[in-house]
């Protein structure tokens, strides 16, 4: 399921934070189109139950077009 997810934008540039996910929602994708740089949480390479993993990780910010990607 996915938790909280926040968009900041000023001067143009747009920074996403996604954060104690364990699925990516379309909602998640249509906030976070386009961002410049995308906060992501990423537990482990393998699956979690309730985190986001590698892959995971990965495909959200394929999804979202994301310029740049920092894991957390």
């Amino acid at each position: 399921t996915a938790s909280t997810g926040l968009r900041f934008e000023a001067d143009g540039k747009a920074l996403v934070y996604a954060t104690d996910f364990s699925a990516i929602t379309e909602d998640m994708v249509r906030c976070f189109l386009g961002a410049d740089l995308l906060v992501c949480d990423c537990l482990r390479r393998e699956p979690h139950p309730t985190h986001a993993h590698l892959a995971m990780a990965l495909e959200l910010k394929a999804r979202t077009k994301a310029r740049r990607m920092i894991l957390t």
